[in-house]
């Protein structure tokens, strides 16, 4: 991808005629001090006139979809069906709503079901970056950019309500969305680490594993990086090196502690030790498994900063690594 991200990008772009192109969003929502975690997510498939919209909650108490704190995500609905048809002014039948209110900049997020209301904002705290997606994740789409910002509001469930006010990222890709017609070599296991405190201090990367599928041991590894950005003091500015390493798993695969470092082509680095507060097995997407995590990261130089890592994984390979567990 190239170019600079205009305001036209958050808006839906004229389609080619492939029959995969994909329109989609993500932003994060959490309430640290209680170890909530979980995602907004929006995709629009136009030429299916398809959408899937959705939200899902995590914490400690439960980390599959059907035990989690909440999950609303996997019904497809009509594009056409909702009074806007937008890629962010959109209301799924589930109730889902995003308001992009000024783009590239601010957004307003409501839901209302099953007990579940969400009254959101999230305001960026940087420009959008052109972050594309790197050789060997071609398959996520050409056209993807990532932003940090700030989400506030109030989140209610299972009866209890929770003031929001957290670092949050967003991204937002279009394009022909090809990942689940490639193979495991051609899409291999990658992960997406990222902090945020909210006020200007962030970092997101992508990671992937320097050896082919048939060789890689998943435990012990440590992933290059490939991609990402630091914001510090006012600039973002591109990873030029940087790794992930999962230094210890759970009995079921999940990472329970991850390292990451990089440094920036400003010559600006970061080291934290990540501890897994919640997670969520996520098989949302066909082909896929995420686990998909709430992080405390830990710095060098001391602060705790909440963030994330998404673990992803080919079915098949999801399917080897997790079966050899057993045995």
């Amino acid at each position: 991808m190239s170019g600079t991200i205009v305001a036209a990008d958050d808006y839906l772009h004229t389609p080619s005629d492939h029959p995969l192109w994909n329109e989609s969003g993500w932003f994060s929502v959490s309430v640290p001090e209680r170890e909530i975690h979980g995602f907004i997510h929006t995709g629009h498939r136009q030429n299916m006139n398809m959408s899937l919209c959705g939200i899902g909650l995590y914490d400690p108490s439960g980390d599959e979809t059907y035990d989690c704190l909440y999950y609303d995500y996997g019904a497809p609905a009509p594009l056409n069906g909702s009074t806007n048809t937008e890629m962010w002014d959109y209301t799924d039948p589930n109730s889902l709503s995003i308001r992009c209110i000024e783009p590239l900049k601010r957004f307003a997020i409501t839901y209302d079901r099953n007990g579940c209301v969400l009254d959101l904002e999230w305001n960026a705290t940087m420009e959008p970056f052109n972050a594309g997606f790197p050789p060997g994740s071609e398959g996520w789409g050409p056209n993807h950019y990532e932003q940090a910002g700030r989400m506030t509001g109030t989140l209610r469930v299972e009866g209890a309500e929770y003031t929001v006010d957290c670092g949050s990222n967003h991204d937002r890709s279009w394009g022909p969305r090809e990942y689940q017609n490639k193979s495991e070599a051609d899409f291999p296991r990658h992960d997406f680490p990222w902090f945020n405190d909210g006020h200007g201090y962030a970092m997101n990367m992508y990671t992937l594993p320097d050896k082919p599928p048939s060789e890689d041991p998943v435990f012990g590894t440590t992933d290059p990086a490939i991609g990402g950005w630091i914001q510090r003091d006012d600039k973002v500015s591109r990873i030029v090196r940087g790794s992930r390493r999962a230094v210890e798993r759970r009995p079921d695969g999940v990472p329970k502690i991850v390292l990451v470092e990089g440094t920036d082509d400003l010559g600006r680095s970061f080291n934290a030790e990540g501890r897994v507060a919640s997670v969520i097995k996520w098989t949302g997407m066909p082909g896929l498994l995420v686990f998909w995590s709430g992080v405390e990261w830990r710095l060098d130089d001391g602060r705790s900063i909440w963030g994330e890592t998404g673990e992803v994984f080919p079915s098949s390979w999801a399917r080897r690594f997790l079966r050899s567990l057993k045995k």
